[in-house]
């Protein structure tokens, strides 16, 4: 068995539109897991845009999957594979907006078997999100350091999955 040619990368190019989803794309280039030299590697190519999947979340983007981007190759003579980053045509606009959060109430006592007449309980405003907690289960101010979500802010899929876990440890979300 012979092996082929491995192909090493001459170039990376993140190609962009006039869109914000397409400019994130392209500065999140100068952090990029390919580079030129190295071996062509599907794994890292798969890595990097998981990467983007996330650095976009981050920036508001909830919608955005990795799967929005393509990675065309152009191999040429000689071992040498030039990669150009870009979104699919058929994105959902959806995906191509940063999202922010209009209001955030917690429901402390909340069960999706229970009453639903929780989500009618006047909220108690904390300073960036909302307690609707008519049971009173908890002190509202413990939530300062459980909840990262904040009203009126761009959403932030770090900040979520933290408020998530946070709340999941106190044993009642």
């Amino acid at each position: 068995i012979e092996p082929g040619t491995r192909y090493r990368l001459s170039s990376v190019t993140y190609e962009a539109d006039s869109n914000q989803a397409d400019r994130e794309i392209r500065q999140a280039g100068s952090k990029s897991l390919l580079k030129p030299g190295e071996f062509y590697s599907l794994d890292k190519i798969k890595t990097e845009r998981l990467r983007i999947q996330q650095m976009l979340k981050e920036k508001g983007y909830y919608h955005f999957l990795a799967d929005h981007l393509v990675v065309e190759v152009d191999s040429a003579p000689g071992g040498k594979a030039a990669l150009y980053i870009r979104l699919k045509k058929e994105v959902p606009a959806s995906a191509l907006r940063p999202y922010r959060m209009d209001s955030v109430i917690l429901y402390p006592g909340y069960s999706l078997g229970s009453d639903s007449m929780i989500t009618q309980a006047k909220p108690v405003d904390m300073g960036g999100y909302k307690i609707a907690d008519p049971q009173q289960m908890y002190l509202p101010q413990i939530f300062h350091r459980f909840v990262w979500l904040k009203e009126d802010s761009l959403y932030r899929l770090g900040a979520h999955t933290l408020t998530l876990e946070r709340l999941m440890n106190l044993g009642t979300f």
